[in-house]
């Protein structure tokens, strides 16, 4: 680790083979040099995340120093304009402390830094892309400093930024060095703890379509502007007043947002990006349709509980069907005659079953020999007499012996 704050690795010949200043990521120290092509990022919020933003420093090939919001393609919210020089480089001087870019030659071809305290040496410095995509100089007494000073930045206006505020979202600033991210009238956040990521609609309306075509009022922002970029202009409407053009954004489906500027009425494409009320857009007015009201049968939540609604609807239909079938498929089973067959034949085969092990008393003897009338013959074991037993309508011969101390049934079906 080098005075400078260079991290070095070195070979066995004391070469460098890599150090941290041929590798910026959003943070520049005096003695650095930045050729073309090398970018720096910067972090995503802020001493809370240090992952990669959405802004990026690149000293690109044909000379240009350019800040962009690279996530949308944009070519610049700031730049150097210094395409006519070749082999560009931006230079944080080790003896100066001033930024500034030399061409191929080493001559100076522009100055960012202007005016550093003195004497230099008493100060550390640094050259920073935030989070807020704004290229800073600072500078930190080494004896009695207490917070790092601003000496120079890149953008003056913090709400020219592009999508500074992401999506949808509306930059305002009243001093040109704070700034606040809110949402555009009709929008909430996608996340309220970091108002910078952007907004969403409140409600979807398709204002083409009946009966929304006049669920809506445009609302009007003074002092407000949408950037004026040719693209993002859906058809501009000349020489109208604040009337003129409320009207035209309210009776064009298509647009849903537009700015006035010197009796043009500049319709704004869809999505709506770096809205801001700053410094600049004094005297300027901006326009939005914002729904009437919230409807719940139209909202996403109302749709969403809706959709639950009939899933579960859906679910209890098909169980509910699927318990009828089965039973019903038992039903036409049981009641089939082949069926029939076998649950009757299982049905006498359980009642000889059973009666083999029944139990009679003597009277029912007594009644179904009617009276031990008939004597059959005698054995070893005692008399056998004849008789008949009715059984759950079924009519069966039966012989009776007797001994001594028991009597004894057989059946004959």
């Amino acid at each position: 680790m080098q005075n400078d704050g260079n991290f070095v690795l070195r070979d066995t010949n004391s070469r460098a083979i890599w150090q941290t200043f041929s590798q910026p990521t959003d943070t520049l120290l005096p003695g650095q040099i930045v050729a073309g092509g090398t970018k720096l990022f910067s972090n995503a919020n802020g001493n809370v995340n240090f992952s990669t933003g959405n802004f990026m420093l690149e000293m690109q090939f044909d000379g240009n120093l350019v800040l962009s919001a690279y996530h949308f393609s944009d070519p610049g919210y700031w730049f150097t304009s210094t395409t006519s020089s070749n082999n560009v480089s931006l230079v944080f001087n080790n003896q100066t402390s001033f930024l500034y870019l030399v061409n191929g030659t080493n001559d100076n071809i522009y100055i960012m830094t202007r005016d550093l305290p003195n004497p230099v040496g008493d100060y550390y410095h640094r050259a920073t892309i935030d989070d807020h995509g704004n290229f800073q100089q600072y500078v930190y007494h080494k004896n009695n400093g207490s917070v790092w000073e601003r000496v120079w930045r890149a953008v003056d206006e913090p709400c020219t930024v592009n999508a500074v505020c992401g999506v949808y979202g509306f930059c305002a600033s009243n001093d040109n060095e704070t700034f606040t991210c809110n949402c555009l009238p009709g929008y909430i956040p996608l996340d309220p703890n970091m108002p910078s990521k952007g907004c969403r609609p409140e409600i979807v309306v398709n204002y083409c379509a009946d009966p929304n075509m006049r669920n809506f009022t445009v609302q009007v922002i003074d002092d407000a502007d949408f950037p004026l970029e040719g693209f993002a202009d859906l058809a501009r409407v000349q020489n109208v007043d604040i009337e003129g053009c409320k009207k035209a954004v309210m009776e064009d489906c298509y647009s849903m947002a537009a700015s006035l500027r010197d009796s043009t009425c500049n319709k704004k494409r869809m999505p709506l990006l770096n809205a801001r009320k700053s410094a600049s857009t004094k005297g300027k007015t901006a326009f939005i349709k914002v729904p009437m009201k919230i409807d719940n049968t139209t909202s996403p939540q109302g749709d969403r509980k809706k959709s639950s609604n009939t899933r579960v609807q859906l679910k209890a239909g098909l169980y509910t069907s699927s318990i009828a079938a089965f039973l019903f498929g038992l039903l036409a089973i049981y009641f089939h005659p082949t069926a029939r067959k076998l649950v009757t034949r299982k049905s006498t085969n359980d009642t000889m079953i059973g009666i083999n092990f029944r139990a009679f008393t003597y009277q029912e003897l007594r009644e179904a020999t009617n009276g031990f009338n008939k004597t059959l013959g005698r054995g070893s074991s005692g008399k056998v007499y004849g008789g008949t037993l009715c059984l759950q309508n079924i009519r069966i011969n039966v012989d009776v012996i007797t001994t001594s101390d028991m009597i004894h049934v057989a059946y004959n079906f």
